[in-house]
């Protein structure tokens, strides 16, 4: 039951900072284009690795491109955000 509970919170860790990372990355505020530094330095209540994980599983997704140190958002994450379908 424990591990149960580790492998939660665990995801639930994923979860949170896949979540912070699409919220900066689809500010209206900002230059689209991002460095792992400044999402870092944005997000600061997440660990870096944790961010570089996000990151990793987003990119996968299709959901942000990742090129060297620099990160932006997709068409389809940008057409899905204007349609209203992310929110906080």
């Amino acid at each position: 039951m424990q591990g149960e509970r580790n492998w939660s919170l665990e995801l639930r860790v994923q979860e949170v900072a896949q979540r912070a990372v699409m919220l900066q990355v689809l500010r209206v505020d900002r230059d689209e284009r991002w460095s792992r530094a400044e999402l870092e330095r944005e997000i600061y209540d997440i660990a870096p690795l944790e961010v570089g994980d996000a990151l990793e599983r987003l990119r996968r997704e299709g959901l942000v491109h990742v090129e060297g140190e620099l990160v932006l958002a997709s068409r389809a994450a940008g057409h899905l955000d204007a349609l209203g379908m992310f929110s906080i």
